[in-house]
């Protein structure tokens, strides 16, 4: 490209003049600088895709090239294939001889957030702090909050909504979805009553979201009537917005108010409305205050709870108690599977086994903060199992064996055994002030054989061969109990003591 046809280009790109240098450039043949700087102008117009296209028809010659590595990563960015923006913009990175820009490190952060590395994400942005710039301070918080380290990313939040606030001073709605991760984050820690000082102090009076965040915290400290014009007004202003799906949501949330304010009519009234044909099965106070007292007399105190925050006829929380120097390993226990009662057989009605909880024992060292399928299936199948009864129209006791379809993620197990928990003394049963009773059973995973021999042997049979080094704390590496040598010796031991 000759100099004189650079220079016009140059002049147009500071102008801003985009469509200029399509024009311009439109009958020049295809060539290397000519296809960058044409797919730079296709950019510029937000012409993502085809400035990828033609990028890519050079790749080759942009191999080291950073400027190119630039170019084609910014088309990927907006385009939201972040991986390839990553790998582009690292390699631009490495190649550029100059400090990247705020900007650009802005978007190396956020890049790596959206493909769920926060962690790096956090390094990234760190590594050029601009505290005055509100996208920065937006993508600490969000990674800090996906970590679920929400201590941490709250004052982040805080400041990203100050700076928006002062960049709009005659408009502070513009700052909303910076309120939003604020309120958000206060739920988390469960710090109700400052969330409901927070959004007090701002705008919030036409925005559905915080209108339902209100309510949300005003029903989490139990004031269920001050929730309650809060969660109307977010359902009356989606409803304006015709924004449905929210709308339906937050008519989800009012049934659960009026229920805890024993006003049936009104919550089947919504629930008729929208379609919420479920019923919605919910402890009392009274009941939830006597299971919370059982979990922690027998089981261990606990601080933190896995939220529900999107849930159909059952609410079921996690509640989890951490390891001690008495009972090193976690232990996580359902809180709302007992709301609904289980149709049981009539020959099993004495045992009164319609209501029931879950829990599972975890080593020490298991992440129970992550989304990694390796940990995250221990929650998974308390939830599932917490609602099976109500999906499958089943019942669960001590003794059932559950199939998992494959192999719980980084183990062999391919089966869930419930059993009583034994380590825990006086854990199984939980009797509510009406004087039902709520059993408790333990998650054990199996091997497909031992699940095998259970079904054909009894679960007397199975524990039978477990020895001293079975442990209810799930080991993922713990040997298979019914290999076939090891099974077929102990039932010969056995049939011989018989």
């Amino acid at each position: 490209m000759n100099d004189k046809l650079l220079d016009k280009v140059t002049h147009l790109h500071e102008d801003g003049e985009h469509e200029k240098i399509l024009e311009l450039l439109e009958n020049e043949p295809s060539e290397y600088e000519r296809d960058g700087l044409y797919a730079r102008a296709l950019n510029n117009l937000e012409r993502f895709n085809e400035a990828k296209e033609l990028l890519l028809k050079h790749a080759k010659n942009g191999e080291n090239d950073c400027v190119w590595h630039y170019r084609i990563g910014y088309s990927y960015y907006w385009l939201n294939e972040y991986e390839n923006f990553i790998n582009h913009f690292e390699r631009y990175k490495e190649l550029n001889s100059t400090m990247m820009s705020l900007d650009e490190t802005a978007m190396l952060g956020y890049g790596y957030l959206q493909a769920q590395n926060p962690q790096k994400a956090i390094e990234i942005l760190l590594s050029y702090p601009d505290e005055q710039n509100s996208f920065w301070n937006t993508n600490i918080a969000r990674s800090y909050a996906y970590l679920e380290k929400y201590k941490e990313a709250l004052p982040y939040a805080l400041k990203a909504y100050d700076i928006v606030c002062s960049e709009y001073k005659d408009n502070t709605l513009e700052a909303t979805p910076e309120a939003i991760m604020v309120s958000f984050l206060y739920t988390e820690l469960e710090e109700f009553q400052k969330d409901i000082e927070f959004i007090k102090s701002i705008p919030y009076e036409q925005s559905h979201a915080l209108n339902n965040a209100l309510a949300y915290s005003y029903a989490r400290l139990n004031r269920y009537e001050e929730a309650l014009p809060y969660s109307l007004k977010a359902i009356e202003l989606a409803n304006q917005e015709c924004e449905f799906e929210d709308e339906k949501f937050y008519a989800s949330g009012a049934v659960i108010i009026y229920s805890n304010l024993n006003e049936q009519q009104k919550a089947d009234e919504l629930r008729e409305k929208y379609g919420l044909t479920e019923e919605l099965w919910l402890y009392t106070q009274e009941e939830i205050d006597c299971i919370d007292h059982h979990i922690e007399k027998t089981i261990g105190v606990y601080e933190d709870v896995f939220h529900e925050m999107v849930s159909d006829a059952l609410h079921i929380d996690i509640c989890i108690v951490k390891p001690t120097p008495q009972r090193d390993f976690y232990t996580l226990v359902t809180m709302g599977m007992g709301a609904r009662k289980m149709d049981i057989p009539d020959e099993f009605k004495e045992y009164e086994l319609e209501r029931a909880e879950l829990m599972i024992c975890l080593p020490k060292n298991w992440n129970i903060s992550s989304d990694d399928e390796r940990y995250y299936w221990a929650t998974r199948w308390l939830k599932i199992l917490a609602r099976l009864p109500y999906t499958d129209d089943t019942w669960l006791c001590d003794g059932h064996t559950i199939p998992t379809g494959e192999p719980l993620a980084g183990t062999s197990f391919e089966c869930i055994l419930l059993e009583k928990p034994y380590t825990f003394k006086g854990a199984d049963v939980c009797e509510l002030p009406n004087g039902e009773k709520v059993k408790f059973y333990q998650l054990l995973p199996l091997y497909k054989e031992e699940m095998e021999y259970k079904l054909e042997n009894g679960v007397e049979e199975l524990i039978e061969l477990f020895d001293d080094d079975f442990s209810d704390v799930v080991n993922v590496k713990r040997k298979n109990y019914c290999e076939p040598n090891k099974a077929i010796a102990k039932f010969m031991q056995n049939f011989k003591k018989k």
